[in-house]
């Protein structure tokens, strides 16, 4: 009984040192809040419908995706091999052996031999750990692919949607550029009228002329940007159809912002990087349980059981076996398990540092967002307000010039101003929708949930 409750000891000894979660280095707020954007779907935060469609396009077809999934696969497939190591290996074998022997012998020698064999192939028995810290190791390593899938699933949700508010806007300031471009060519018109008549002066003519070359460079520079944004995101859905790009404007975009907890808590650490480089540690932590195992003895069985006969009738009446024990003593390597042992606690240190810093880079990014968010509500209230202001005073001129007291070129300035300021607005209004974006990301939105089926 004494000696199962030492191999029941030895196989539950383990090397490994116990695993102690690093200071983030980082004040966090504590918060009670039942909101985290780490277990909000994606479609729950972008809920506009066409914004929708372009993702899920993206993440059916995009290819970066598609090689993090392979990744992810092929860490699965390795922790399967280590906790495969775990299992003894046993091969059946058969074999007949036909021998011809001297005519003096030939009494003695058997012409044929039958043979069937279960063979135990070097199977180390795990007295300190190596094998399962080997497998936690491989299998730390398959969380670490995992989130690092997760990562490139958020980063391709936010490219998507700030890929498609882009081409929404440049489309909308396209727009607007070409209504500028036409009253500006309504008011050359009108000048060119009045020179001809001898009402303006040529210096008249020529700034007018200059005004509609530079509203057109920019209109054909729009144009262009409209053309790449297009394909930029086809890129990004995996597809080079216009037709899976829906039509939409960028005032229909909509988001729920309502989701975002814009309080940098702890909450913060289910971000799939932060998870991403804790799985390393713990990985790196499993391998030192490893490199201390190989300075301790390690012990192989190798045996068989089999039957053997010299006629295949009576090939099972009677068998045999053999056990083969192992024991591997380290005696004199030249160092390498001391050098290996201090390579892995080395790699451990190395890695406390990156997610550590990996915190602190999160932390951060949270803070310039929500700088950023201040900041930017404010430009858009004021280009709002400028917006107006310019609508009313064109409003007011047009009355002006329909009583005949103000002049209609006066008019098509203040156009003009009107259309710049609405495309100000827009411009702002692209910068709103980024920055929730990013929040979205920096937060780890919907990184602690599965996709919902596309």
């Amino acid at each position: 009984m004494k000696y199962i409750f030492i191999l029941i000891t030895l196989f539950s000894c383990s090397l490994e040192p116990k695993y102690h979660e690093p200071d983030s280095l980082v004040n966090f707020q504590e918060i009670t809040t039942e909101k985290d954007i780490t277990r909000v779907y994606w479609q729950d935060f972008f809920r506009s419908p066409e914004l929708q469609t372009v993702i899920k396009t993206a993440l059916k077809n995009n290819q970066d995706l598609k090689v993090a999934y392979l990744n992810m696969e092929s860490a699965r497939a390795m922790f399967d091999v280590k906790r495969k190591e775990l299992i003894p290996t046993i091969n059946a074998t058969t074999n007949v052996i036909k021998q011809e022997a001297p005519a003096a012998f030939a009494l003695f020698t058997p012409k044929s031999i039958y043979r069937a064999n279960l063979n135990i192939s070097a199977y180390e028995l795990d007295f300190f750990g190596k094998l399962r810290s080997a497998k936690k190791s491989s299998y730390e390593t398959l969380l670490s692919t995992e989130e690092a899938k997760n990562v490139m699933e958020i980063t391709l949700i936010t490219e998507v949607a700030n890929s498609y508010i882009q081409l929404l806007v440049d489309q909308k300031i396209l727009d607007l550029t070409t209504k500028s471009l036409i009253e500006q060519e309504h008011k050359l018109e009108i000048i060119e009228n009045r020179r001809r008549n001898g009402r303006a002066f040529r210096i008249d003519v020529i700034l007018a002329k200059t005004e509609y070359e530079n509203i057109k460079v920019l209109q054909n520079l729009y144009q262009k940007l409209a053309d790449q944004d297009k394909n930029a995101l086809m890129l990004l859905m995996g597809t080079f159809d216009e037709t899976n790009i829906p039509q939409s404007s960028i005032d229909n975009i909509a988001f729920n912002e309502d989701l975002l907890e814009f309080t940098p808590s702890k909450t913060l650490l289910s971000r799939p990087d932060i998870k991403q480089a804790e799985h390393l540690l713990r990985s790196a932590n499993a391998d030192i349980g490893v490199a201390r195992a190989a300075f301790f003895p390690s012990v192989s069985l190798t045996g068989n059981y089999g039957y053997y006969s010299r006629e295949l009738s009576s090939l099972f009446d009677s068998n045999s076996w053999s056990l083969m024990p192992q024991v591997n003593l380290p005696i004199f390597d030249g160092g390498k398990n001391k050098a290996n042992l201090k390579l892995t606690k080395t790699k451990q240190k190395i890695l406390t540092a990156q997610y550590q810093k990996t915190v602190q880079v999160a932390f951060k990014e949270v803070l310039d967002e929500l700088v950023n968010r201040k900041i930017i509500l404010e430009q858009v209230k004021s280009y709002q307000e400028i917006a107006k202001l310019n609508q009313q005073s064109y409003d007011i001129l047009q009355q002006q010039n329909f009583n005949g007291i103000t002049d209609v070129v006066i008019v098509s300035d203040s156009h003009i101003k009107l259309i710049t300021a609405k495309q100000n607005v827009v411009i702002q209004q692209q910068e709103y929708f980024k920055n929730l974006i990013m929040l979205y990301k920096v937060l780890g939105g919907g990184s602690n949930i599965p996709l919902k089926t596309l």
